[in-house]
């Protein structure tokens, strides 16, 4: 059997954009097409785009962390609803203090890596690791120096101590 399709527009229809393919025997055919519409949406009006892949790779993390509804067109641009403008402009506040305040260190041990990480993810803190040329170094976030001091203490006396045991 041949159907003729005809799709009919339907909007904010339980906050979704919804079309309904109408075929020939008189039934209905729904499905969602979120992305067809959002991308065409007048409620994406505000939009961020900066060349550095660092903060925007952070940027788009925090906006799925807050539930905040975004598009990423193919250029980069990341469009959110002028509705969220105060949420992202905390975003972009956390941001710029977490790149800002970022530590990176390169451990040749595997144990003090693991350690590191381990304590790290104890602590509810982000961190990164990025194979560079010349290692692996961990790139993380500390609140404080205080804080940053602490934890690269306790790595040092973790394989202090691991030394100390193999002897």
């Amino acid at each position: 059997m041949i159907f003729d399709i005809k799709i009919i527009p339907i909007r904010h229809i339980v906050k979704e954009n919804i079309y309904i393919a109408k075929a020939n025997i008189n039934k209905y055919i729904v499905f969602s097409s979120m992305i067809v519409l959002l991308a065409c949406s007048p409620d994406y009006g505000k939009g961020f785009h900066t060349s550095s892949k660092e903060y925007m790779r952070h940027f788009v993390s925090e906006l799925e962390k807050n539930n905040i509804s975004f598009i990423v067109e193919s250029d980069g641009m990341v469009l959110y609803k002028a509705k969220d403008e105060d949420s992202v402009a905390k975003i972009h506040s956390k941001i710029k203090h977490k790149l800002t305040s970022s530590t990176a260190v390169k451990y040749e041990e595997v144990e003090a890596r693991d350690y590191l990480k381990a304590l790290l993810e104890s602590k509810n803190i982000d961190y990164e690791e990025e194979h560079r040329d010349d290692g692996i170094w961990i790139k993380w976030y500390p609140e404080s120096e205080e804080q940053k001091n602490k934890i690269h203490m306790s790595v040092v006396n973790h394989v202090f101590d691991i030394k100390s045991e193999e002897k």
